[in-house]
């Protein structure tokens, strides 16, 4: 085929969908959503495409200024080891610019006052914070700062994001549509996995035969 018909995997930004003006045909499995498209159909994983929103979201926001935050109603006691407790409390000026503020409560344990406010209602902040402390402590903070607070959004807009088995209103649908058509690099999630994979009339005409 030409270079416009190369393969199912349309992901270059150069040809960005434009998602809004898809036609929505329905959910499967409560995790992947289809569309029509003049060239054939688009199936969007819905996780990937809501990890990709956040995650461009609060990286945009961290910028220009601190990440606003959302106090806790009950703020959240975690205990650590001695090792990832140092390790937090160094890089809690780092902590406190993407959104999330904890402080020291006493021994290695530490209470968690706040997070994100661009994440959704749902999300577990101790859970939230482990996963940071455990990413943290893998890359260490030899890395730069801009790098640190990239993996922390990764592991934010996952957390936050739709998951699968989460059935969409088709308002949630159209309301993710516009969101990604708003988003930079929306053809893949911040881990590099697609968002959406494209089949052509082409690629449906060769899978039932037909050429």
């Amino acid at each position: 085929g030409t270079a416009d018909r190369a393969g199912i995997w349309e992901l270059s930004e150069d040809k960005k969908l434009p998602f809004s003006s898809l036609e929505y045909m329905g959910q499967v499995t409560a995790a992947y959503l289809v569309f029509s498209s003049p060239d054939g159909i688009v199936l969007v994983d819905q996780h990937a495409a809501h990890e990709r929103v956040l995650f461009e979201r609060l990286r945009k926001v961290s910028m220009d200024e601190k990440v606003v935050s959302q106090s806790l109603l009950i703020p959240e006691l975690v205990s650590l080891p001695i090792h990832d407790f140092a390790l937090l409390m160094e890089l809690s000026g780092v902590l406190e610019d993407v959104g999330i503020e904890v402080e020291p409560y006493g021994g290695s344990t530490v209470v968690i006052k706040s997070i994100p406010a661009a994440l959704p209602g749902g999300i577990e902040p101790k859970a939230l914070l482990l996963d940071v402390v455990e990413e943290i402590s893998k890359t260490g903070k030899s890395r730069r700062i801009k790098e640190v607070k990239d993996e922390i959004f990764k592991i934010l807009s996952c957390r936050g994001a739709i998951k699968a088995n989460h059935k969409l209103t088709e308002s949630e649908v159209e309301n993710l549509c516009k969101d990604l058509d708003s988003t930079p690099f929306a053809s893949t999630c911040p881990h590099g996995r697609p968002t959406y994979i494209q089949l052509n009339i082409i690629d449906l005409e060769k899978m039932f035969k037909r050429r």
